[in-house]
């Protein structure tokens, strides 16, 4: 029997880049969730108007984001394979036509999860099929697969979506997980995606992006609600040191590689028709950003 592939997407304000990542992602899953934070952009609108189209998108608005893993609860112990898609992750869909063939005849089953190379992007030239940033093994990869089937019960209480304990089965553990971009290129690699979390991901956006080419990134849910916390004792400056993927991803050399196959969002105008500005913001950032893109590689 075939494993079952289901998405399940967080979003708050992430208009820029939504409708790119999930119809990246929207012929691998057979199941995509999309979890809208009451984004207050264009998400919600967005995301809709793909799932209109596409059957197997549902759209549910939520108010508490860090109460969203009980969705996906129910595929414990299952013949089930969840991703996580994010706003702001892009994967290679050629790529993952491939990835699906090879879940399907069980490769992978004797792991509890695959990690996908990632380059967490500071820069892209759409006209070159480039994109500019950080990867592994100096940065932290993001992008993940999870083998529901290796699992008893993941009931985490009121916590964010594939965040808190998981109780496994006999034979498997939390060490049993595939790190992708240790064995394959990223030339190479099915399984691969860009983390733009150093872009704009909606005009909403507050942070600097373009002071100066200065590497910026948004907090999450769960940083907001820490610096709300600290806001009246300590100063911004102090608040951004509390940023995770300032010290996670933003680490190692600027590599450039290939995403010729990962299309764009112009392609995805029916959905956004909006897109040519956030190509045009992607553009203006990545050449605010030159003095972050090392010489070597820079082809802009």
């Amino acid at each position: 029997m075939k494993p079952l592939i289901v998405g399940i997407c967080l979003v708050k304000n992430e208009e820029n880049f939504v409708a790119w990542a999930l119809m990246n992602a929207i012929e691998f899953c057979d199941k995509i969730l999309v979890l809208d934070n009451m984004s207050e952009d264009r998400t919600y609108e967005i995301v809709s108007t793909i799932a209109k189209e596409h059957d197997h998108v549902e759209v549910i608005r939520v108010k508490d984001g860090n109460n969203t893993h009980r969705y996906i609860e129910e595929y414990a112990g299952k013949p089930v394979w969840v991703i996580k898609i994010d706003g702001d992750e892009i994967f290679s869909p050629s790529g993952l036509s491939k990835l699906k063939n090879r879940l399907y005849a069980g490769e992978f089953d004797n792991f509890w999860m695959i990690e996908a190379p990632t380059l967490h992007a500071i820069g892209i030239s759409f006209e070159a099929g480039k994109a500019f940033g950080y990867t592994q093994p100096a940065a932290k990869g993001c992008l993940e697969l999870f083998n529901f089937n290796a699992i008893d019960s993941w009931r985490a209480g009121r916590r964010e979506r594939l965040h808190g304990p998981v109780e496994f089965r006999k034979g498997y553990s939390q060490d049993q997980f595939h790190p992708y971009w240790k064995h394959h290129t990223w030339n190479e690699s099915e399984f691969k995606g860009l983390h733009l979390c150093f872009m704009p991901r909606s005009p909403l956006d507050a942070h600097s992006y373009l002071g100066g080419g200065q590497l910026d990134s948004r907090f999450n849910i769960a940083e907001v609600r820490l610096a709300r916390r600290i806001a009246r004792a300590v100063n911004r400056k102090y608040s951004k040191r509390l940023d995770y993927k300032m010290r996670t991803y933003a680490k190692g050399e600027v590599t450039e590689l290939d995403i010729s196959g990962f299309g764009s969002p112009l392609d995805l105008h029916q959905y956004d028709p909006e897109c040519q500005r956030v190509v045009n913001v992607v553009q203006k950032v990545t050449q605010s950003r030159k003095d972050w893109i090392k010489k070597e590689v820079l082809s802009l």
